[in-house]
């Protein structure tokens, strides 16, 4: 793997250094050059942890990925330079009345003068570090705020015009192989909504691409602008024009996400 292969990926053109201005920079530039997608787990590819895989997918076949590739690759690439990186583990969806879920989604701390909290697997949504400690930030079309619970977890919230997602986390570093049975979980259960719904996100300056099935959605700071899909041709043409995803075999899988739309929407 070679750092200056991954920072062409991403159009960083910088001298990479490991201070602020760069790890601002970085972040910016892979979340630009780099969608959240799934569309592997849509096609019955098996998306392994390592890596490895998580390098050759993204920077040598110019794909996207989920939060266990594009963070794995983004803490390789920021401890090539000289940062300090762990990772986190963060609980999608927990309740604490009905008990705790497997950890199901991978973060970053990334030490710069402070801790500093660094996502960018969690659909692409975040655009900078925030500190790792109870705060709110405003990076549009998002509010975002990182708070203290009263268990001992703490909660990163997302909000905007399309709605609100959050998860629980601890502060404690995870190993590498922490994630290997949820990845095989999240991708074998058919209830799991990487099985169940193709996705694939971006993210610009002050707005967020969503494609969620057949609906596209816009979202940006004047609000949301939602479109829909109707075909499988249009489907792998929006991956290619809007996400920079080339990958025309996702029309084999359009009847499955055509029969989800009529099932969730109607017609």
């Amino acid at each position: 793997m070679e750092l200056s292969a991954y920072l062409d990926r991403i159009a960083f053109t910088d001298e990479p250094r490991p201070d602020r201005a760069t790890l601002d920079a970085l972040m910016r530039a892979q979340l630009f050059a780099v969608p959240f997608e799934n569309l592997d787990q849509q096609l019955g590819r098996w998306v392994p942890t390592d890596l490895d895989s998580a390098y050759a997918k993204i920077v040598e076949r110019r794909r996207g990925g989920w939060c266990f590739e594009l963070n794995s690759l983004f803490a390789w690439a920021l401890t090539e330079i000289g940062f300090q990186v762990h990772s986190l583990a963060g609980y999608v969806g927990r309740d604490a009345a009905a008990g705790t879920r497997p950890a199901s989604h991978t973060f970053l701390r990334v030490q710069c003068g402070g801790p500093l909290f660094v996502d960018v697997g969690f659909g692409g949504s975040l655009l900078q570090p925030m500190p790792l400690a109870p705060g709110t930030a405003r990076q549009p079309p998002y509010h975002f705020e990182i708070s203290q619970q009263d268990d001992g977890y703490w909660r990163f919230t997302e909000r905007s015009e399309a709605g609100t997602s959050w998860f629980d986390f601890r502060t404690e570093p995870v190993g590498d192989s922490y994630f290997d049975a949820v990845n095989d979980q999240l991708q074998t259960d058919e209830d799991s909504l990487f099985r169940r719904t193709l996705t694939a996100q971006r993210r610009s300056a002050d707005r967020h691409l969503v494609l969620r099935g057949r609906v596209l959605s816009d979202i940006g700071p004047d609000g949301v602008g939602k479109d829909i899909v109707p075909s499988g041709e249009a489907l792998v043409s929006c991956l290619r024009d809007r996400f920079g995803l080339d990958v025309p075999g996702a029309a084999s899988v359009w009847p499955r996400i055509a029969a989800r739309h009529e099932a969730l929407f109607g017609d």
